[in-house]
């Protein structure tokens, strides 16, 4: 019975929902603003830290790791706190902030209904 209670579901009507992607790039500047999506802000924390503002979703994640590219390679950043209801992200990418010609650059992947 549980397999036909399923089958019921899977073809029943669905809900639309909203998908959008909002890009960040974030430099030594802070925001890079013609590489990034309208409506994102970001903040240096000026340790290694940046507070990251972008449009409000229902759900949503991070759409893999954080790239930070710079003269010494590719490493990858950490999102320490995200919060899609609020539009809020924290990220830390290392020992200091950005500087010169490195770049972080974010891709969110947001739902609402």
């Amino acid at each position: 019975m549980a397999l036909a209670s399923y089958a019921r579901n899977l073809y029943g009507p669905q809900k639309a929902v909203d998908i959008n992607l909002v890009f960040v790039k974030i430099g030594a500047s802070g925001r890079v603003a013609a590489d990034s999506s309208p409506e994102t802000g970001v903040t240096d924390n000026a340790d290694g830290t940046y507070d990251v503002t972008f449009p409000k979703g229902v759900t949503g994640f991070v759409v893999g790791a954080p790239a930070v590219v710079g003269q010494a390679g590719t490493a990858a950043g950490e999102v320490t706190a995200f919060d899609p209801t609020a539009g809020t992200l924290a990220l830390d990418v290392g020992a200091a902030s950005l500087a010169g010609t490195d770049t972080c650059h974010l891709v969110i992947a947001l739902f609402n209904q």
